[in-house]
């Protein structure tokens, strides 16, 4: 646009460092050079129609203190500063030609209502709330004056001057409209831009990493688990290492990539008759080597549940994220409880551990993506912060619920909360296609 073009030789170079930035500087060039030329107009409109008045000189020394403002950023390169001496300069202005000009009953005081706006999207320390509060103690002034009898509650200014400056106060709130309008679609390309960048990397990651970790890991798999005794006694700790990083980097992207598809809405449930109390037991057998190396003890209370409809695979990665949690995070030597039982017209299974629980303020964070209680215990322990996100979501998508609670005696309980009903026809059809 011709007029973006146009403020952009008056801006100090180096000034802009973002996008973000360069439409605030932008914005508060062209609000200084918009009040210039208010200003010069208001001269010329009060000069031809009262002459020279104290009004006048007020309205006279603000725009000298526009130029100096625009001078001032030049020099100092300083923003967020020279936006505050404008918001300053124009509540000075408007309250020094409101005492000459009818005070509360000047044309001035049309300017008022835009201050906070104007403040705002300035972006300096005063903002909207503050430039409020700095409106009402200029009126509380000039309310005060009036009943001092300072100023006269007669106002004789012409209606073409009152006409002007509702026109003008209008025409900047146009601007200020127009320059959010464009801003707003300017982030709006921006997001579909980054969006777009985003899909093509989790393709990337799912076509051009993915593969090499499956095979990576089936080689690395079969050398630790048939072979690891014909390999020295030397290299056998580093092929341990290299297989466990193997299985966190392989969970870390499975982990995005699910992010991803519950994100994009792409993320799908195929439903079958499940036996849950099955898919509980092979998910801890699943563990039981991991929780060897911490002495750790299973203490399973299987209720016998009705069978009822579900993704089995997805059901399965939710106990996984919560059996693993609660190897993490248990001390040695601890125990870890699983329940499953029947509540009303739900199957709930409960995972109980000993460790240290979860903080009271940290609760509500506990669902986000990439939250972390703690994020230097979360790098000790090699979590992602998204296990308990994607689960929470696979179990909402079974009209579930996923719960936490602290437990009796310490430690952390999370609740899956499932509705334990036949599997449907729709379903049924679902899970053959």
């Amino acid at each position: 646009m011709w007029l973006l073009a146009l403020l952009d030789h008056f801006i100090p170079p180096g000034t802009i460092t973002s996008a973000n930035e360069g439409r605030r500087v932008r914005l508060m060039v062209g609000m200084l050079f918009y009040g210039i030329v208010v200003i010069l107009l208001s001269i010329l409109v009060r000069w031809l129609n009262e002459g020279w008045t104290a009004a006048l000189g007020v309205v006279s020394i603000t725009g000298l203190l526009f130029f100096v403002m625009l001078a001032a950023f030049w020099l100092w390169r300083n923003r967020q500063l020279v936006a505050d001496m404008m918001i300053i300069s124009v509540l000075l202005a408007i309250g020094g030609i409101a005492y000459f000009d009818g005070g509360l009953y000047s044309r001035s005081m049309t300017w008022l209502a835009i201050i906070p706006l104007v403040a705002n999207f300035l972006g300096g320390r005063i903002r909207a709330w503050f430039a409020l509060f700095l409106v009402a103690v200029e009126l509380a002034i000039l309310f005060w004056l009036h009943q001092r009898g300072a100023i006269s509650s007669l106002s004789d200014s012409p209606i073409f001057g009152r006409t002007f400056a509702f026109f003008a106060s209008t025409a900047l709130v146009s601007v200020l409209a127009q320059l959010y309008e464009a801003t707003r679609k300017q982030i709006e390309r921006d997001r579909e831009l980054l969006d777009e960048m985003q899909r093509q990397w989790v393709s990337v990651v799912s076509h051009e990493l993915r593969t090499p970790l499956t095979a990576t890991h089936s080689s690395l798999s079969l050398l630790v688990n048939t072979m690891l005794h014909d390999i020295p006694a030397n290299a056998r700790e580093m092929l341990q290492i290299a297989y466990r990083n193997n299985q966190r980097l392989t969970r870390l992207v499975n982990d995005v990539m699910d992010m991803e598809r519950l994100r994009m809405g792409k993320l799908r449930l195929r439903y079958e008759q499940c036996n849950l109390q099955q898919l509980v037991e092979e998910a801890v057998k699943t563990f039981e080597n991991l929780s060897q190396k911490k002495a750790l003890v299973f203490k399973l209370d299987l209720a016998p549940v009705v069978s009822f409809e579900a993704d089995p695979d997805r059901i399965t990665q939710v106990i996984h994220n919560l059996l693993s949690n609660a190897i993490k995070f248990s001390p040695a030597h601890g125990v870890i409880s699983v329940r499953l039982l029947q509540h009303n017209s739900n199957v709930e299974i409960e995972v109980h551990d000993q460790g240290e629980g979860v903080a009271e303020e940290f609760v509500e964070e506990l669902f986000k993506p990439f939250t972390q209680q703690n994020k230097h215990d979360a790098r000790a322990h090699e979590g992602s912060g998204l296990g308990l996100y994607i689960s929470h979501a696979i179990v909402a998508m079974h009209q579930g619920e996923l719960r936490y609670r602290p437990g009796e005696k310490g430690g952390a309980t999370f609740v899956v909360s499932l509705p334990a009903k036949q599997i449907s026809e729709e379903n049924q059809r679902n899970a053959k296609t």
